[in-house]
């Protein structure tokens, strides 16, 4: 990412929608439907 930050991409066969941002503990969830899966940004 543009931090430069670890992506991680996760397999979760969700359904085509927009990516939705959720910070949790430092942590950023991105659903990403186009993919299929999930984008995990760890905070530094």
């Amino acid at each position: 990412d543009k931090l430069g930050n670890l992506i991680r991409t996760i397999a979760i066969g969700a359904t085509d929608t927009a990516p939705i941002g959720i910070t949790t503990d430092g942590k950023y969830l991105w659903w990403i439907g186009s993919v299929n899966g999930i984008v995990v940004q760890w905070a530094k």
